[in-house]
């Protein structure tokens, strides 16, 4: 498959915003501060968890299950669990 698809436009999201969008089966998470534009997949490494239904404050996407991690500009995980726990 070659080019682009278009997921949304500019306008779609303002400053601190994210939305759950579904692109040829898969569920990915469109974030935007400020004037960039982050993309990374709706689900949660560690848990599983809809990552739309967390939080999203500067480029720190907290999870719902209030597992703190940070997106990078690439929309790659930073920080945070790799590796689910349990106790």
């Amino acid at each position: 498959m070659g080019g682009f698809i278009r997921i949304a436009k500019t306008g779609d999201l303002t400053s601190g915003t994210m939305k759950k969008i579904t692109v040829m089966g898969h569920d990915l998470l469109l974030a935007r501060t400020g004037e960039r534009y982050y993309c990374t997949d709706a689900t949660c490494p560690h848990l599983g968890s809809d990552l739309s239904k967390g939080s999203l404050a500067g480029t720190t996407l907290t999870c719902p299950c209030i597992i703190p991690g940070s997106i990078s500009q690439t929309g790659t995980l930073c920080s945070g669990p790799t590796s689910p726990a349990y106790g």
